[in-house]
C-alpha cells in the first residue's frame, strides 16, 4: 500500500435519483495500480417515487485508472435524510460499464 489519498467532489444524477451529491472520502493505492476507496454522500435532490430532501449514503469501491473501470457499493444511511427522504434506506451496486442498480425503499 502506497500513502492514502482524500477524494473531495461532487456528482450531478438523472433519473430515478435527481439532484447532486457532494462526496469526500478517501482512498489507497494498491499495489496491482489500482485504488481502494471509501466515502461518504450527501445528496441533495429528489427520489422517484420519495419526494425530495436530502439523504446519506456510504460508498466503497475500486478504481483502475488504467482503463477508467470502476465499481462497487453504495448503502443509505437509514434515518438520516431529511424533508420526504428522512426514512429512506436502500442498497445497491454500480460500475462504469452497467451503470448503477439496487433498491431505495421511502419509510
Amino acid at each position: 500500500w502506497r500513502d492514502p489519498w482524500m477524494v473531495v467532489g461532487s456528482s450531478t444524477f438523472t433519473g430515478d435519483l435527481t439532484g447532486t451529491a457532494y462526496v469526500t472520502g478517501s482512498a489507497v493505492l494498491l499495489g496491482d495500480g489500482t485504488y481502494q476507496g471509501q466515502g461518504v454522500a450527501q445528496f441533495t435532490g429528489e427520489v422517484a417515487g420519495c419526494g425530495q430532501g436530502t439523504l446519506i449514503m456510504l460508498e466503497v469501491g475500486v478504481l483502475d485508472p488504467a482503463t477508467g473501470a470502476n465499481g462497487g457499493t453504495w448503502t443509505i444511511v437509514a434515518g438520516r435524510g431529511t424533508g420526504d427522504l428522512a426514512a429512506t434506506s436502500g442498497a445497491g451496486t454500480g460500475d462504469s460499464a452497467t451503470g448503477s442498480t439496487g433498491t431505495i425503499r421511502c419509510d
